[in-house]
């Protein structure tokens, strides 16, 4: 068995690989009905369809360890592009590890892969040491050559894949200070540790131990920070509560921006219209199927000329607008795309998926959330913008947040007719 965070199902593997598309658990969508699953695995573990794919996975086993199969031929080439994909990240990590260290800036106002004899200045700093790179290196070269020649449809440039390298990097050392020179507050980054643990004590002796190391030390904190997690912020155990044991002075404030995306992504999760809508406009549906492939991209693209869509982002609720933006604007033109999909495939599946899914997003009660939800989540990618600006007041932000809440009672209120007009 296999699980998919994305799609937040569960998947048989021998199944999938060897096509039994006319299964939920072999297919695309896979098994999300949690409640059942366990009658559903064992059902499906018995039934004849499943042990005809999982003999023929043991004989493809069996046969590329003898090297007496078709596929076995194909192994150098799988293997090559392995090693390929493997440098690609590899210098992709190397510059965020280069940005971070030098406390530099990712991205610009417009990340776009433009050829070299065009300006850069507004590509952002991750783009344009990728082009960079790809001057004097074979690897990145190829690479861009193939995103700009668009025959990869994944190729990890984008802000999703900046944002996920980050993390992998995991934990992180900032320090804030007050410079009594300039009467200014600084920030800087320390550097990246690997971890073996994650649990509160072992990220606790990691964090006290590099300190250590810089001659730091931890007596002269006067507060912390760190993400909603519970091994970092738990109130008995946490990393902040075996700080404070050391230092009290040391006190702990959560991450605004992350409690601020958990906030967004709770209240929207206890409303099931909601989750419906997202799920619809990502989990398995709209974006997932016209990316499936540059084929179908590229019909959508024949069709969409002004705004891309966007998968949705998992950690920033605010970034969703610009998701909502492309459908709620091109409606009629992903309508058009998804007709002509359909009239271009000889897959069953894939023709009743287009109906499907053309159906549900000219429903009234979905175009209706496209506006809703549109006007909520420009307000909040306002807030989230302001908030991080470095330069911006504490009372500031808070009268921001004051006037958001206000609207946000007001739109309670009045919203939903205003937002009937637009529909129509």
């Amino acid at each position: 068995m296999i699980y998919s965070q994305t799609k937040d199902a569960v998947y048989c593997f021998p199944c999938r690989i060897f096509g039994l598309e006319n299964t939920k658990i072999g297919s695309s969508e896979g098994v999300y009905d949690w409640k059942h699953l366990g009658d559903y695995l064992k059902s499906h573990e018995s039934s004849r369809q499943h042990k005809n794919c999982m003999l023929k996975w043991f004989n493809l086993e069996n046969g590329l360890k003898s090297c007496s199969t078709i596929d076995f031929l194909a192994q150098p080439q799988i293997e090559q592009d392995r090693q390929r994909w493997r440098d690609i990240l590899e210098r992709l990590l190397a510059i965020v590890n280069f940005l971070a260290s030098h406390n530099l800036a990712f991205r610009g106002h417009k990340e776009k892969l433009k050829s070299d004899s065009d300006s850069s200045e507004t590509s952002g700093n991750f783009i344009d040491l990728v082009k960079l790179i790809a001057r004097f290196d074979p690897v990145m070269r190829l690479h861009l050559k193939q995103v700009k020649d668009k025959t990869i449809n994944d190729h990890y440039i984008e802000k999703n894949t900046q944002n996920e390298l980050i993390q992998l990097m995991q934990l992180s050392i900032i320090i804030r200070f007050f410079d009594t020179n300039t009467a200014e507050i600084e920030e800087h980054l320390i550097g990246f540790l690997a971890v073996e643990k994650n649990t509160a004590e072992s990220l606790t002796n990691y964090l006290i131990t590099e300190l250590e190391q810089l001659g730091i030390s931890l007596l002269n904190c006067r507060g912390q920070g760190y993400d909603n997690g519970a091994n970092m912020r738990g109130e008995k155990s946490g990393v902040q509560k075996r700080i404070l044991e050391i230092n009290p002075l040391a006190y702990f404030l959560p991450c605004g921006s992350h409690s601020w995306n958990l906030i967004l992504g709770d209240a929207a999760s206890s409303c099931v219209q909601a989750k419906s809508f997202f799920g619809l406009l990502h989990s398995t549906r709209l974006y997932i199927l016209l990316a499936g492939s540059s084929q179908r991209w590229a019909i959508l693209n024949a069709h969409v000329k002004s705004l891309s869509l966007k998968p949705l982002s998992e950690t920033r609720w605010e970034c969703r607008v610009a998701s909502v933006k492309a459908v709620k604007y091109q409606i009629s033109d992903i309508c058009d795309a998804l007709k002509d999909l359909a009239e271009n495939t000889t897959d069953c599946q894939l023709v009743s998926e287009c109906h499907s899914i053309e159906k549900e997003i000219t429903t009234y009660e979905f175009v209706v959330s496209l506006v809703i939800w549109y006007d909520i989540l420009t307000k909040i990618n306002v807030i989230s913008k302001m908030w991080q600006n470095g330069h911006k007041h504490l009372d500031v932000a808070i009268q921001h947040q004051d006037r958001f809440t206000n609207w946000l009672d007001n739109y309670r209120e009045n919203g939903f007719q205003s937002s009937l007009v637009i529909e129509r």
